[in-house]
């Protein structure tokens, strides 16, 4: 496959490299009538050691052939997007709004996942927590209001509590489709506050791709990816896999605890595809990934022995289906997938002496989660441009199992689900068109309302256009939520058979304005979620989950692109409003958001890029869990990414380096405060939370080798 090869680096504890002092090299080999580059850059990197006289060390290994996604986007109008779509269409020409990251920002930004990506986007605030990993809230909606797809297949089972956003590689990835707004009629629950789809590169263009990079950092990131596809006939195969391991980084303690967590990812893609008859092909695809998180605990005071944990997670993906045009205007996607996701606390006593480990097997402070999920769909569509209706049906079987070690004993914990949906749009005018669908689910396990759906368009003129959307989407409960039994994280859990799915209602309107260089938008939303599912305190600190929540949140997005000859252009602005106590507060807390991002060609062929966000304070009135009112303040913080590319287009070669993270600005700070009857701030306590790993360079070589 082709690739542009980007480095990433995330800082770590004092290791060998920095203590000696290792010095400059670079180096070329010759392997396989390809070339290789190593180049090796020393620079002073004084805030991230306490040790004196440091420096920082980069080796960037790469070895390339043939990159994809390698050159700027020309043309708005011919951009294509599959997401929330009966077949692919302009996107320009759609009910949605749906934004496309090409692989040539992924590369820009230097991603390796979907977490490096998402910090950069506006409504998005991603966090990071040791034992969860990093976790994206969007529209200040909650974690659990995301949907993630990998080709419009859900990445996770949808009963799981968390989604960790660093878990998604995306060497594979030739773009993401970020859809704002609900769809749960076509993607069901979860797809509340947006839908990310991540879209893999599908057929190659020519017989033989191959592609491999990597990254040597002292700073504590090793990274290696490599990739094989190859095409015959009516066949095509593509095959990847890689190591991402990051070495720790020390955080305000100089012992062996560490800020942000040592973590080993290692992955395994494959994809087969087979055109049989016509437009139809036939498709298996298979996605491993492993990872594991090692989290060192305090000295026991007066001893030599320490508590550690080893956070484990293993997702086995595999599955394939029928896709393609069945007529000139219908189209046909049957599909199934197996998924099956295991995490595992492993606890233990370390000997601080010896180094050595003992197992313990204490289920008060370790959990193990096994998910067993199987997703099968069947969709029609028939799309013709010529014709104002067209349609899409569809049917959905999912069946989730879970064997978490507290549920309580006697139930049975799983869930059995069916649904089907219907999508019908009617475009009587070139100027008019209206878009509308139902969902309807059955659950062995609790109740969801039929969901419905509405969207407008109105093209004004040729260059603008008026958009709306009125839609329910839901969120089903979890098995914490329903199965739950014992204690957590200091609390004793009750889970709640009776539990409905969450509901919202959504209105969102948008204004467009686009031609083939230039595209500008803005967007206003409002969603109310009723019964929203939430932890209600009983006697004896016993909490139960209860359809007792509410939540409203507003807000206003603008967004600008322009395409120039020689200048890439994209600023946005969002507003967003959030109340967490409809029922008592009146009032929104509002919070502010700027991204801007440039890439501009120089003569010679140099270009730039930089990728900047700023975020602003972020404030809510809510109930804790132990139902007292309190009053948070998340700090603000900015970051700010700045890139230099070089191509020598006689022998292939470019070479990209920068700066991360500019402002190294690496934590924020929360402050609570209790709100008593009288209404006076009692301040509680100062809450840190991790958002970046601090200031690091990196060094791009490409060599692309085209027959």
């Amino acid at each position: 496959m082709d690739a542009t090869t980007t480095t990433d680096r995330r800082p770590a504890c004092n290791g060998s490299f920095a203590k000696k002092r290792v010095k400059c090299f670079y180096g070329t080999l010759v392997l396989c009538s390809s070339l290789v580059l190593l180049l090796n850059i020393c620079a002073e990197n004084s805030p991230f050691r306490q040790a004196r006289n440091c420096y920082l060390l980069l080796s960037v290994l790469v070895f390339s052939i043939s990159a994809k996604g390698d050159t700027i986007p020309g043309n708005i109008e011919t951009r294509k997007v599959i997401t929330g779509q009966f077949s692919e269409q302009g996107v320009n020409n759609i009910y949605e709004i749906v934004r496309v990251i090409s692989r040539y920002e992924i590369d820009a930004l230097n991603a390796f996942t979907l977490r490096d990506v998402l910090v950069n986007e506006l409504n998005a605030f991603v966090v990071y927590n040791s034992r969860e990993g990093s976790l994206l809230n969007f529209q200040g909606t909650g974690l659990r209001n995301i949907k993630i797809l990998l080709n419009g297949v859900p990445m996770l089972p949808h009963s799981m509590d968390i989604q960790d956003v660093s878990q998604f590689p995306l060497n594979n990835i030739e773009r993401i489709e970020i859809l704002e707004g609900p769809a749960s009629v076509m993607y069901g629950t979860h797809a509340v506050s947006t839908v990310i789809n991540l879209i893999p590169f599908q057929f190659q263009s020519r017989t033989t791709e191959v592609f491999a990079k990597g990254t040597d950092v002292s700073l504590g990131d090793y990274n290696i990816e490599a990739g094989l596809g190859y095409r015959s006939g009516k066949n095509d195969f593509q095959i990847y896999a890689g190591r991402y391991l990051f070495t720790g980084l020390q955080g305000i303690d100089s012992g062996r605890v560490l800020q942000w967590k040592p973590k080993n990812q290692t992955f395994f893609n494959a994809q087969y595809r087979y055109r049989f008859y016509k437009g139809l092909e036939a498709y298996a695809f298979s996605n491993l990934y492993f990872d594991q998180v090692e989290d060192k605990g305090y000295p026991v005071n007066q001893s030599i022995r320490a508590y550690d944990h080893n956070y484990k997670t293993s997702r086995i993906n595999f599955g394939g289906g029928i896709s393609g045009k069945l007529t000139k205007y219908h189209t046909l996607d049957a599909l199934f997938n197996f998924n099956r996701y295991n995490w595992y606390d492993e606890y233990f006593l370390r000997d601080l002496s010896t180094l050595e480990s003992y197992p313990l097997n204490n289920n008060q402070v370790r959990d193990t989660f096994q998910y067993s999920y199987f997703f099968g769909r069947a969709v029609l569509s028939r799309h013709s441009d010529q014709n104002p209706v067209n349609y899409q049906l569809g049917v959905e079987l999912n069946y989730q199992r879970d064997n978490f070690d507290k549920v309580k004993k006697g139930i049975y914990p799983d869930i059995t689900e069916m649904a089907v949906f219907a999508l019908i749009s009617w475009q009587p005018t070139e100027q008019f068109g209206i878009k509308g669908g139902l969902r309807a689910t059955n659950s062995s396990k609790f109740k969801t309302p039929v969901t419905p759906e509405l969207r407008l368009k109105y093209h004004i003129n040729k260059n603008v256009k008026v958009l709306g959307t009125y839609a329910n989407a839901f969120r089903v409960p979890t098995f914490n939520e329903l199965f739950a039994n014992g204690p957590d994280l200091g609390y004793t859990l009750k889970g709640n058979l009776n539990l409905k799915a969450e509901v919202s209602n959504n209105f969102y309107a948008s204004l467009m304005w686009h031609s083939q260089k230039l595209r500008l938008y803005s967007t206003f939303f409002v969603n109310n979620r009723k019964n929203g599912i939430e932890l209600v305190s009983r006697e004896n600190a016993v909490y139960v989950y209860r359809n007792e929540g509410k939540l409203r949140n507003l807000g206003t997005r603008i967004s600008f692109e322009s395409i120039g000859k020689n200048l890439w252009l994209k600023i946005g602005f969002a507003t967003t409003g959030v109340n967490s106590l409809p029922g008592e507060v009146g009032a929104y807390y509002f919070s502010q958001e700027l991204i801007a991002q440039f890439h501009i060609k120089l003569p010679g062929h140099w270009a730039i890029a930089s990728y900047s966000k700023i975020q602003g304070k972020r404030r809510d009135e809510r109930r804790n869990i132990k139902q007292e009112l309190e009053f948070s303040v998340l700090t603000g913080f900015a970051l700010s990414d700045l890139s230099l590319r070089k191509e020598l287009p006689a022998i292939g070669l470019t070479v990209m380096g920068g700066l991360k993270n500019i402002f190294s600005n690496t934590t924020i700070f929360e402050s609570i405060s209790l709100i008593d009857e009288n209404d006076l701030e009692i301040f509680d306590r100062k809450i840190p939370q991790s958002i970046d790993y601090g200031r690091r360079f990196f060094v791009t070589l490409t060599y692309r080798l085209k027959k």
